[in-house]
């Protein structure tokens, strides 16, 4: 409701000129008001108010009995117009991502309008399949959208969008990768020994658990044969990382041959063979 006001006419019923009171004719205000005599105003912006009432006066003009002044009261209504577009979309980043499955997300800001919204995903980016249409509403602010997907393939890409729908236009996100957790064995490399001591040394290497949880030692043969270092645990990630264990009690002056092992449920795997050499003892 944005406001509202009066008109009169000054008709004189049965007579066929218009007649000007002497003194004048005086409006005295409009407003929303509610049923009832004398009626309440309930004021400007009042939504669907029942009555709009009116007070205008005129005087000096006397009318004969059964004749008449006509005064009409009207109000202007509006409904506000609400700014519509097509959907404003943002690819975002999976969760809880295993080897045959991830949840795709998004945001999306419908624009206004009723919107619909689906996931583009394959193993390249002419994508070949979507998830099932979903709807995101029709309002004006920033919706989070998320897809499940099941039945992937262990260890591979798939490239992903958020693709979204109103009666104004089609948007789609940025495209976005995800690698399914891969069923293999670690991948491991045997590093250079570091802080070679006389009784001590740390060894090294680079591990990959290739996304299942994996344990790792060193192997390391010597004076008095073969022995291992303690077993830590390398977490699993689906990249390469850095590990290294300390390694005491050895004799001055000795050689030493050691390798990186790591084990996860798929199986074992032994890097290359490195060796080093401790400093000579105290004279």
């Amino acid at each position: 409701m944005l406001g509202g006001g009066y008109s009169y006419d000054e008709t004189v019923a049965g007579v066929g000129s218009r007649l000007q009171p002497q003194q004048g004719y005086h409006p005295r205000g409009s407003w929303p008001s509610t049923p009832g005599s004398p009626p309440v105003a309930v004021g400007d912006a009042t939504a669907n108010p029942s009555m709009w009432t009116a007070l205008v006066q005129a005087g000096g003009q006397s009318l004969a009995s059964g004749k008449h002044m006509t005064t009409r009261a009207f109000a202007l209504c509006a409904t506000q117009a609400v700014a519509t577009a097509a959907p404003v979309v943002q690819t975002g980043d999976p969760s809880a991502t295993g080897a045959s499955s991830t949840t795709l997300a998004g945001t999306i800001t419908p624009g206004g309008l009723s919107t619909s919204y689906v996931f583009e995903y394959g193993t390249s980016l002419a994508f070949g399949a979507i998830t099932t249409p979903d709807g995101a509403g029709a309002g004006q602010s920033p919706v989070a959208v998320s897809a499940p997907l099941s039945g992937l393939i262990a260890g591979r890409t798939y490239f992903y969008r958020l693709v979204a729908t109103n009666s104004l236009g089609t948007t789609s996100g940025t495209v976005h990768g995800v690698t399914t957790i891969g069923s293999s064995v670690p991948d491991v490399q045997t590093s250079v020994a570091t802080q070679v001591g006389a009784t001590s040394a740390t060894l090294t290497g680079l591990l990959n658990p290739n996304g299942q949880p994996t344990a790792f030692t060193f192997e390391v043969l010597g004076p008095g044969g073969s022995r291992l270092t303690a077993i830590d645990n390398a977490g699993a990630e689906g990249a390469v990382e850095p590990v290294a264990l300390p390694l005491t009690g050895l004799a001055p002056a000795t050689t030493y041959l050691y390798r990186l092992v790591a084990t996860n449920a798929s199986g074992t795997s032994t890097g290359q063979i490195a060796s080093f050499t401790t400093s000579p003892g105290a004279a």
